[in-house]
């Protein structure tokens, strides 16, 4: 999790919830820029915000692969209990639970073409 707390704008960061709330002067960041008393470390705070929220927009994609049948599912979440994984197979759209996966992270492109083909 990633907590930032600047004058005007508070933000806390979780890999599945992205909240943002106002602090209660709101007005105090646009009385910065419009009255040029911006200074540096803001801008380097707001930089660094603005980085944070576009990595956050960037989707992964995962390959899971059951070792004992070699079967290989492909999903955008991946969510580790213990020695279990959980997921949502992309193909069938069903809730997965393997133990003792092989978890890698993909492109798009090898997300794309692993959905695409789907083994019986």
């Amino acid at each position: 999790m990633v907590l930032v707390h600047l004058d005007f704008l508070s933000l806390s960061i979780d890999r599945n919830d992205l909240q943002v709330a106002e602090a209660p002067h709101p007005a105090l960041f646009c009385a910065l820029l419009t009255e040029g008393g911006c200074t540096m470390s803001t801008l380097r705070a707001l930089v660094v915000v603005l980085l944070t929220l576009s990595l956050i927009a960037c989707a992964h994609y995962y390959k899971v692969t059951d070792p004992a049948t070699g079967k290989a599912y492909y999903t955008k979440d991946v969510d580790h209990k213990g020695s279990a994984v959980e997921f949502k197979n992309a193909q069938t759209g069903s809730s997965m639970t393997l133990q003792n996966s092989e978890v890698a992270k993909i492109d798009k492109q090898a997300y794309e073409a692993g959905v695409g083909t789907v083994t019986k």
